[in-house]
């Protein structure tokens, strides 16, 4: 599968220099994302890849569950890419850090930090319900149904990405 993304490399980095994965949130594309990738490549001396978390933006695939898998891909073709990365890691914003965490937690990066990252209380049916500013639509949007869910629909959906309630 391919997967568009970003990709910043500063000048004179060492060969080992980490590899770092940005996703955004659900409202945010990578391309939104651009300055905050680039200044954290030059000032931490990183490689930088930024792609669209599932279901929103490029990506290729919808939003679910297990919707940090589909960049499986491109962690291992960073890896290739940049044999000599001491590490990979991955920096997720809002909903962008629901993905670190599962990457993390499958061990599919070598770490990971999740800035306001969605974890168990934001997928409950109180929380579903309580929405606001179009964010129903946004998430129902990531989840590409062929009709807008109703609330009975989104709550079920976004109760499933749950960290706590549905072991992953």
């Amino acid at each position: 599968m391919q997967v568009p993304l970003h990709l910043y490399v500063p000048e004179n980095l060492p060969a080992d220099a980490p590899v770092v994965l940005v996703f955004s949130g659900v409202d945010t594309w990578k391309v939104e994302v651009h300055a905050t990738a680039l200044a954290t490549a030059r000032l931490v001396g990183a490689r930088v890849a930024i792609v669209d978390m599932a279901g929103t933006g490029e990506a290729p695939v919808a939003s679910g569950p297990d919707g940090e898998l589909y960049v499986g891909d491109v962690l291992d073709w960073l890896r290739r890419r940049f044999p000599e990365a001491r590490k990979v890691g991955t920096v997720g914003f809002s909903f962008g850090g629901h993905w670190t965490i599962k990457l993390a937690l499958r061990r599919m990066v070598d770490a990971a930090v999740s800035i306001g990252g969605l974890i168990d209380t934001a997928f409950t049916p109180e929380a579903a319900a309580r929405l606001r500013f179009g964010m129903p639509g946004i998430f129902g949007n990531s989840l590409r149904p062929d009709a807008e869910p109703s609330l009975t629909e989104l709550q079920a959906a976004m109760a499933a990405f749950s960290l706590i309630a549905s072991p992953r």
